[in-house]
């Protein structure tokens, strides 16, 4: 039978056994972000708006995050294709 024909979420978790797993998938991995490019970053963010319309406000706050996370998606990505070259 169709999703569609479902009334409710739970009918179709139910007759299709879908299960649910929560889970951290991403650690952070340390990753140290040069003065010079928080600077720059900080410049432009501060004089950019001269050359834009977008306002939108923006804080660099959370760089050191976003760079682990973004660190950890490149190192498994390197692990991967280390794996598949291996192979």
């Amino acid at each position: 039978m169709a999703v569609s024909n479902y009334k409710t979420i739970g009918e179709v978790l139910k007759a299709f056994q879908v299960t649910f797993t929560e889970a951290i998938f991403i650690s952070e991995i340390l990753f140290n972000i040069p003065d010079c490019f928080r600077e720059d970053l900080e410049l432009m963010m501060r004089d950019g708006d001269r050359f834009t319309r977008n306002m939108t406000p923006f804080t660099i706050y959370e760089l050191d995050k976003l760079f682990t996370a973004a660190n950890f998606v490149f190192q498994q990505s390197e692990l991967q294709l280390n794996n598949l070259v291996a192979a």
